[in-house]
């Protein structure tokens, strides 16, 4: 029944007329949402999640729904048909999805190699040593001119 639900379903446009002799436009068909059927059925959205905890059958129904409409919205989106921000929206927001962004970070060796050898000195560095560096560090960059790094 909630499979049949999903997929009775299918993207697609209706055209509604503007009146006035304005042009008709094109809209979405009715969106499958669990909110949906569960009017439909008569239950609250609460229960359908509890079902999931305590029939499995039901639980891989539900699996099976979203992937249904995970394809629909996606199918929605590359088509065109709808709002573009709202059907995102409700893709972040219903689907979990995400925009990614991949950050590469190249480093030279001479600098790890450097970096590493920094580090195990200062390991062995006593406390008065540490102070004499930060000392030093603090008066180079109080008379050191700005430098951009690029």
């Amino acid at each position: 029944m909630l499979v049949d639900y999903f997929e009775s379903r299918p993207l697609g446009l209706r055209m509604i007329d503007a009146g006035q002799g304005d042009t008709a436009r094109a809209v979405c068909s009715e969106v499958p949402t669990f909110q949906g059927f569960s009017r439909v059925i008569g239950v609250s959205p609460t229960v359908m999640c509890d079902w999931d905890k305590r029939h499995s059958a039901w639980s891989e129904a539900r699996a099976r729904c979203k992937a249904i409409q995970e394809d629909w919205f996606s199918n929605a989106l590359v088509s065109g048909i709808g709002n573009p921000t709202g059907a995102i929206f409700v893709a972040k927001n219903m689907l979990g999805w995400a925009d990614k962004q991949t950050v590469e970070t190249v480093t030279r060796a001479e600098d790890s190699e450097s970096t590493i050898a920094m580090k195990r000195a200062l390991e062995f560095a006593t406390p008065d040593q540490l102070a004499a560096l930060s000392t030093l560090v603090a008066a180079m960059l109080a008379n050191a001119p700005a430098v951009s790094i690029e």
